[in-house]
């Protein structure tokens, strides 16, 4: 059986260093012909405007120079999005699936590549404003330890990173938002939010908790999950929210790049990438644990 497995692997290995390759040799490409077909049509404008009776008004003029710089890329674009699709698409079964299973368990029962969380989810998360624009995929559905949970990569102006919703089946007594220090682009109700510190010192160096609509003036955090969230900080480059309300957890990652993403460009090493996927994921399974299991203080 790992015989099999070993080879299953080693074959959605090779495919995607090919897939891979397809990939950047179709990039190298589509820059070639761009800039032919850029160089040309530049020449073009310059001869057509330099000829007397080439009249041209303002707006025209305005018209094909968009043409001129959009022209190519609708020319190129689809090859080189089958290409990247594709590569992506081998990633995910490579590293992604697999890593997700070893963490999460056999409860995945949906990965959706192109899919995404509803925008309702994702304002409950605090982390999108009514009408803000946004792009996410990735899509995972499924049970961790009899609790459905959903992530999605997601992304917004000046925001990217990975968003959790798991469902606790049990209420949380406040609705409570924590933000680690340096994550930026919460989007926290106005009037109704409120800060408060935990009398923790070093908790409170790293992350902020607000009470968001709530009576409590404490924050009802145990000392388990108070380090937790300090070891989660100190362990990982990304940055967090996490909002509790009600039955509901969400977790949000911030990131310098999306690290569910093949790396295209840079140079790969499956072991390497498998670690540090694989250790990402634990960190947040940590997290998950401890803030389903763990008693909150009482009043």
């Amino acid at each position: 059986m790992e015989q099999g497995k070993n080879g299953v692997q080693s074959e959605l290995y090779q495919s995607f260093i090919k897939k891979r390759k397809t990939f950047r040799r179709t990039f190298i490409l589509s820059c070639v012909l761009y800039s032919i077909l850029l160089l040309g049509f530049f020449i073009f404008i310059i001869c057509a405007f330099s000829h007397p009776a080439f009249r041209l008004t303002a707006s025209t003029r305005e018209r094909l120079w968009a043409y001129f710089l959009a022209g190519p890329c609708i020319v190129l674009a689809p090859a080189l999005i089958r290409a990247h699709s594709a590569a992506r698409s081998e990633y995910k079964k490579l590293l992604l699936n697999p890593t997700l299973e070893e963490v999460f368990g056999s409860g995945l029962t949906t990965v959706l590549p192109n899919g995404r969380m509803e925008r309702t989810t994702l304002q409950a998360a605090h982390i999108l404003g009514v009408g803000e624009k946004y792009t996410a995929n990735d899509l995972t559905v499924g049970t961790y330890r009899g609790h459905t949970f959903q992530i999605c990569d997601f992304c917004k102006s000046h925001f990217k990173g990975q968003v959790f919703a798991l469902e606790c089946n049990r209420i949380f007594p406040q609705r409570l938002c924590i933000l680690q220090q340096g994550f930026h682009r919460a989007n926290l109700p106005k009037g109704s939010t409120k800060c408060i510190k935990t009398g923790d010192a070093k908790f409170d160096e790293i992350f902020s908790c607000y009470t968001i609509q709530s009576e409590y003036n404490q924050v009802l955090l145990t000392e388990k999950m108070k380090r937790t969230l300090q070891m989660m900080a100190e362990l990982t480059d990304e940055k967090c929210m996490i909002t509790v309300s009600g039955d509901m957890l969400y977790l949000v990652l911030q990131e310098q790049r999306d690290s569910f993403e093949p790396p295209l460009f840079r140079s790969f090493h499956l072991e390497k990438e498998t670690q540090r996927t694989r250790a990402q994921l634990q960190n947040i399974a940590v997290l998950l644990d401890c803030m389903t299991t763990d008693a909150f203080q009482n009043k």
